[in-house]
């Protein structure tokens, strides 16, 4: 969070400038798939935000693609974005959780989730 201020009863939250979202970046023309180093280092970088998250008691509830971007044109590093939606540790769970898209087996079938 670089800055944040009041407009119109509603506060805005400035963050840095980033790139592509994993989404748009996989449905470039010329791509044609992502090299297994760019996917393993994707990865990496996700499963190392999410056990921080976890560390922390935050559930993103909104994982998906488009929620993953690029910090810049050189596509080596991601950021998650796009809490809108998470929670701190499951009590009753929210109806709405997720989009449907991307929607995991265990909110699907109501069970708790991390």
């Amino acid at each position: 969070m670089l800055d944040y201020f009041p407009f119109r009863h509603h506060y805005v939250i400035v963050f840095e400038f980033l790139d592509l979202n994993l989404y748009r970046f996989i449905k470039q023309p010329k791509l044609g798939g992502m090299n297994k180093l760019l996917l393993v280092n994707i990865a990496f970088q996700m499963l190392k935000g999410l056990a921080h998250l976890s560390n922390i008691g935050i559930i993103h509830c909104d994982l998906k693609p488009e929620n993953v971007l690029f910090t810049n044109q050189e596509h080596k590093e991601v950021k998650i974005i796009d809490f809108g939606s998470a929670c701190t540790d499951f009590k009753a769970g929210f109806s709405y959780v997720q989009s449907r898209f991307y929607r995991s087996p265990e909110v699907v079938l109501g069970l708790p989730y991390d």
